[in-house]
């Protein structure tokens, strides 16, 4: 760690490696990622969580079918919620290149969960 960027970025950036390790080993396992949908006043039935979590599973399915460096983008900002610069940081990309990539990953998502469900 050499402080030129925040501790923040440095620890993302071994948790991204440590995750591609990961997954380039011979063991890998379902990700099932938790999302978030709206907040109701009431709790939801036992039948609309499932349904929630199916929809997730759907989202989360083809966010990681998607090439890496739309995953990774999408992963960075719906999961860690990070901002452009810290995105930008943790990729070792400029800041357009986040904003583009974040721009045309949620497009392919967008299209491929429209195809699944014609």
């Amino acid at each position: 760690f050499r402080k030129e960027s925040s501790i923040k970025t440095w620890i993302l950036k071994i948790t991204r490696n440590t995750a591609i390790n990961y997954l380039k080993s011979s063991y890998f396992k379902r990700i099932s990622l938790v999302g978030f949908f709206s907040d109701d006043k009431q709790s939801p039935s036992a039948e609309q969580e499932f349904f929630n979590q199916e929809e997730m599973n759907d989202v989360w399915d083809v966010v990681l079918k998607l090439p890496k460096k739309h995953r990774e983008i999408l992963i960075l900002d719906a999961k860690y919620e990070l901002s452009y610069e810290e995105m930008a940081e943790t990729l070792g990309v400029s800041i357009g290149t986040v904003k583009s990539r974040l721009s045309r990953a949620r497009s392919k998502v967008s299209k491929l969960i429209g195809e699944g469900r014609s």
